[in-house]
């Protein structure tokens, strides 16, 4: 059992490993947006720092993997690939969290490593998203080949921990931009905010029997976001 869980996890970093080596390999293309500027960059990104290393690490724990697993559980494969992916993220949030306190320049230096690695699979993996929701649109059509057990979902302690987690990070996640050691300007963070500006500024004009059919049919993008805009 040790020895399979070893080999396991060997396989899933060799396997994140590889794949970081054909992103690099095939020269990915991806547009970030950094301090309200979109840049055109190529994906270049390592675990360890060094590409070098980074090959001879995937080898290794290719092969030990491959001859320490007797066979392999997918189960315990995505398992663990959620555990290093979830290191990965702690690793990029510490270094979020802790910019205040230590603000060197934005991926600027070795401290920002695994929030740029992130950053780059991030939009990278993006490039993908038309042709994962053409998978989710048409996968009824797949789906007798593929029969999933069902599950009964119960709430539970864990979840309502889980779930409360969650509520609190995305109320950090909207004051954090505006803390003044982030933002000591008190500029707007998103690029969209002249767009809300105009149209919430429309909406004063308008008599209040139009204002609905303006924030439904007119405004936003022709009704994209009218509950927010029905509020204003």
């Amino acid at each position: 059992m040790l020895r399979d869980k070893l080999g396991s996890s060997l396989l899933v970093l060799g396997s994140f490993l590889f794949f970081l080596f054909l992103l690099n390999y095939f020269k990915i293309i991806y547009y970030p947006t950094i301090r309200r500027v979109t840049y055109v960059k190529v994906f270049d990104a390592t675990l360890t720092g060094d590409k070098l290393i980074d090959i001879i690490l995937m080898l290794i724990s290719l092969g030990l993997g491959i001859l320490l697993t007797k066979r392999i559980f997918l189960k315990r494969f995505f398992s663990y690939l959620i555990y290093l992916l979830i290191i990965l993220e702690v690793g990029a949030l510490v270094r979020w969290v802790t910019y205040p306190i230590y603000p060197t320049s934005i991926y600027g230096d070795f401290s920002w490593h695994f929030a740029n690695l992130e950053m780059q699979i991030f939009y990278a993996i993006g490039l993908a998203t038309p042709f994962l929701f053409v998978l989710l649109f048409f996968w009824w059509v797949v789906k007798p080949l593929f029969p999933l057990k069902s599950f009964d979902y119960k709430f539970s302690n864990k979840f309502s921990n889980i779930l409360l987690f969650s509520i609190i990070l995305s109320i950090l996640a909207i004051i954090y931009p505006y803390l003044p050691t982030v933002n000591p300007s008190n500029m707007s963070v998103s690029v969209d905010v002249i767009y809300y500006k105009g149209w919430v500024n429309e909406l004063k004009s308008l008599p209040s029997e139009d204002l609905i059919t303006y924030a439904f049919s007119k405004a936003a993008f022709n009704g994209d976001r009218p509950i927010p805009l029905s509020d204003s």
